[in-house]
């Protein structure tokens, strides 16, 4: 049975019991209690008091009936309303107040606890100034606030504010560790390599391991790499390094989050943040970082667009932002805050049509202004790090003795339209450090940085601007009404101006082309020429450094330029992009190559995207720069466990008469990750032979699985990503049962015969829901929400249940001593030896009620009768699941 419909079957089953009580106070039928009893017919309920029809009590005694309260359509929540024998209504003040308080303000909350009293009538409510009527056909109670009571309410269109929890809370495991195996076997197969002509074999192995203890986070990860080299160079890099087989530490570290703090701390192999000109360095030491980014992914620090404004009437609001509709809302009288407003670079048109409900419309317009760089007032990010500068060399981690490296920055909001920062960095060679500002304004989005550093070079300094100007009306967008943009950017350098961390990148394993410049600039106008069609003109120029500091043998000191244009539009399935122009900048494979050409060329190049279904991607770029081609193409077959992925890629190098084929198939399982890859290096590839010599011909097998621990709970499926897991087991009463964790119609992880399911992908920091659903579930049996809400930390481990000992759902009736219906009442139930774990319950015109959530026991049933509670005892006998019929219950005395 789904746990979903559960749910909304309990629900329906209090509303039928609340049109119970509607109809007796009537005299119409009695309506039986328990859903599972539907084919029984009503009968005329006896126990109603005859009397005058317009009566809304006609019982003769007070009775207890829970209603929803209401702001039109909006529901604030549910009150217990208790309606004496003469209709006179009344509720609990601090029930009301709790419903009310995110729908008025302060003064009126004042107000309302100033009246005396525990439990207050409606017309000493209406006296008040609170105008709250019951709807005696809906059962419902309407609260109609004057436009001055209510307070102001946010509404948020960045997806930011933490939604409420619906379902059963679930906290982080004191104590959890994993551990992810990825296994693979490579095959180089005997091709006529120019190298050896050898076929070889080598096996691998990648151990990630996270033990988790309170708060603190350890992280290591080792591997076994055999004879073949399981990397291959990228091309657009060069690797030095020779191949050795054997076992290799990668990282080892500790991690201690204070995300209240938005603060991080890392001990060991870290990684470290930059920002402006500096490097980013792993190194062998502490960083102590805030990052609302890593810390609290659901929060948006940077400046969003925000406006107030207030409605007299409901309305219907339409947001537009540049012309497009984002959301519309339906809205009650009241003030509102917009915002986090999804913005783009530069100026932004937000506009807001109001629409009531006589048909009235109003329009309110405003610009806002935003940039990427841009922190909200009085935000603040940072870090600081110190400690040995490391690298990877042949997949394993290597230290530069006594080579320290000492890092810092840090960024500040000094209003939502100007931001500064402020960094420093060192080495055992250089000294640098620097400011920067950024400012929003009318005319787009300015910045302004300045640096200086100090080496054996001497004193040097460097600076950059940039200016941003998006949606503003330009020459061509006056013709068209549509939008343009424009960019800007320029940097310089002195002679002698060095950066801590520059002598690393010719420290590790893969080398990638270094260009030192002295000057270099770029511009980019883009305009939209009709809704589907763009077009974007753009130039740059670096001139090279006249005495630069070389430490790769990758470098490549000269000037480089370019200019183009693009056509980009998008149609049905597809996209493309066309672009033509003069460059120089051309990719060179070899950093020992002499005698490269200094001029440019003519170059045209294409770009087409298809996406033939939601499963299939096509893609295809041909720069006649370097004579580069690509075509890749992929597929997926299924969603969640027991999916496939595809893959073709096929890469021609036309500047060397060489290429690559690839291809692989990824299956994803509930327990593991297989995936089989063949890749194809090609020599004298021709296109217009379709010719081309194999060169290192590999296939290669990889599995991966994870084993995962939680209080006390052990569990084997796909690898853990997105640094938080949980392992979901049913209970003892559901065993044997699968239980499926769910998103939507997918299934992400299964409990089966194997064990426990394991979800892994569960995103840090922010609220996350786990849907339940169990086969073959008993009827009655209680699962509670059917769901688990999550919020983990970093690398947290959580153990979830699924089912308990309180899944019993019982049915009867309640009569007192002389036979007759206790009707009408509500109560509580509770095991003897637990009184403080209740369960909510009522009771319709003929005694009939209904309780989910027992276990085995000697349980108690109270109930609120005219002077004192009346109270009744149910035994549950051992092994009962789901439905629980209780016949006929005498009370056993009055508390």
């Amino acid at each position: 049975m789904d746990a979903g419909r559960l749910c909304v079957d309990v629900y329906v089953l209090r509303v039928f019991f609340v049109l119970a009580i509607l109809l007796a106070a009537y005299g119409a039928a009695a309506v039986e209690a328990v859903a599972v009893e539907a084919e029984e017919t009503a009968a005329p309920d006896s126990t109603a008091v005859d009397g005058d029809s317009s009566r809304l009590n006609t019982t003769g005694r007070a009775i207890q009936l829970p209603v929803p309260v209401k702001d039109g359509a909006t529901l604030l929540g549910e009150a217990n309303l208790r309606i004496e024998a003469d209709d006179q209504i009344s509720l609990s003040k601090s029930q009301l107040g709790e419903i009310l308080k995110d729908t008025v303000d302060d003064v009126a909350l004042a107000r309302l606890a100033a009246i005396n009293g525990h439990e207050v009538r409606l017309e000493d409510l209406r006296a008040a100034g609170f105008n709250l009527q019951f709807d005696r056909g809906l059962l419902e109670l309407n609260f109609l606030p004057d436009l001055e009571q209510r307070g102001e309410t946010d509404l948020s269109l960045g997806g930011h504010a933490r939604r409420q929890s619906s379902a059963a809370a679930a906290a982080v495991s004191e104590f959890s560790a994993y551990l992810n195996i990825l296994m693979g076997v490579d095959q180089v197969w005997d091709a006529g390599s120019s190298r050896s002509g050898e076929s070889e074999t080598g096996l691998r192995f990648d151990l990630q391991g996270v033990m988790r203890a309170g708060g603190f986070v350890i992280e290591n990860e080792v591997a076994y790499e055999g004879a073949v080299d399981p990397s291959t160079c990228p091309i657009e890099a060069y690797c030095f390094y020779q191949h050795n087989d054997g076992f290799k530490r990668r990282s080892t570290r500790i991690v201690y989050d204070r995300p209240e703090d938005r603060i991080r701390v890392q001990l060991g192999d870290a990684n470290t943040l930059a920002t402006g000109m500096q490097n980013s360095p792993s190194l062998l030491g502490a960083v102590v970082e805030k990052s609302n980014r890593k810390l609290a992914p659901g929060e948006n620090l940077r400046p969003t667009g925000s406006s107030s404004f207030q409605i007299s009437r409901p309305s219907q609001v339409e947001v537009l932002v540049n012309g497009a509709i984002l959301r519309r809302f339906d809205l009650r009288p009241g003030g509102y805050n917009l915002r986090d407003l999804p913005l783009g670079v530069g100026a932004n048109e937000v506009e807001l049509i109001i629409t009531d409900d006589t048909g009235v419309k109003e329009s309110i317009s405003f610009s806002q202004f935003f940039d990427h760089n841009l922190l909200a007032a009085g935000q603040s990010e940072w870090s600081a790090a110190g400690g040995v500068a490391s690298t990877l060399v042949d997949n394993e981690r290597q230290y530069r003795e006594d080579d320290y490296f000492g890092t810092g920055f840090v960024r500040y909001g000094l209003s939502n339209e100007m931001t500064g920062e402020a960094h420093m960095q060192s080495d055992a060679r250089a000294l640098m450090g620097g400011v920067g500002v950024f400012r929003a304004t009318a005319w787009g989005a300015f910045g302004l940085e300045g640096t200086l550093s100090s080496s054996e070079s001497g004193v040097g300094y460097a600076a950059s601007a940039t200016w941003a100007l998006s949606n503003f009306k330009g020459p061509v967008s006056m013709l068209t009404g549509l939008s343009d943009s424009l960019y800007l950017t320029a940097n310089y350098q002195s002679d002698n101006f060095r950066k801590p961390g520059d002598y690393l990148l010719a420290e590790g394993d893969i080398i990638y082309p270094q260009y030192p410049y002295s000057m270099r600039a770029s511009a980019n106008y883009t305009t939209m020429l009709t809704p589907n069609l763009t077009a974007t003109v753009a130039g740059r120029y670096q001139v090279a450094a006249d005495d630069p500091e070389i430490f790769s043998p990758y470098t490549f000191n000269r000037d480089r330029y370019g200019a183009d244009l693009t056509l980009s539009t998008g149609f049905g399935i597809a996209s493309a992009s066309l672009t033509a122009g003069y460059s120089n900048e051309y990719f060179y494979s070899d950093p020992l190559r002499s005698g490269i050409e200094d001029g440019g060329e003519f170059r045209i190049s294409a770009r087409v995207y298809l996406r033939p279904d939601s499963s299939t991607r096509i893609s295809s770029t041909y720069d006649t720069l370097n004579d580069t081609l690509t075509v890749s193409a992929n597929r997926d077959s299924g969603q969640g466990i027991g999916r496939w992925a595809t893959s073709v890629d096929v890469q021609r190098y036309g500047y060397e008469s060489s290429g690559a084929a690839t291809a692989s198939a990824t299956y994803y399982g509930n327990r593991a990750e297989v995936q089989v890859l063949h890749r194809a290096g090609l020599d004298d590839f021709s296109w217009n032979e379709l010719t081309s010599t194999p060169e290192d011909q590999r296939s290669s097998l990889r599995v991966g699985t994870a084993i995962a621990f939680a209080d006390g709970k052990f569990a084997v499926g796909a690898p853990i990503r997105g640094d938080a897991f949980a392992i979901v087991h049913p209970h003892e009463s559901l065993a044997g049962k699968v239980v499926e964790v769910r998103n939507g119609d997918v299934v992400r992880a299964q409990a089966d015969e194997f064990g426990p399911a394991l979800v892994s992908q569960i995103p840090v920091y922010t609220d996350s829901t786990l849907p339940i659903d169990v086969a073959d579930l008993p009827i009655g049996y209680s699962l509670g929400a059917g769901a688990f809400d999550l919020r983990p930390s970093y690398q947290s481990g959580h153990a979830l249940e699924v089912g308990s000992d309180h899944s019993v759902t019982v049915y009867g009736t309640l009569e007192n001593t002389n036979g007759e219906a206790v009707g009408l009442v509500m109560g509580e139930a509770y095991r003897a030896d637990d009184p403080d774990r209740r369960v909510e319950f009522f009771t319709n015109a003929s005694g009939k009620f209904a309780a989910e959530g027992l276990s085995a026991g000697r349980w108690v049933l109270e109930v609120a009768t005219e002077s004192q509670a009346t109270v009744f005892e149910l035994e549950i006998p051992e092994g009962t699941e789901g439905l629980l019929r209780t016949g006929k219950l005498k009370p056993t005395g009055r508390t």
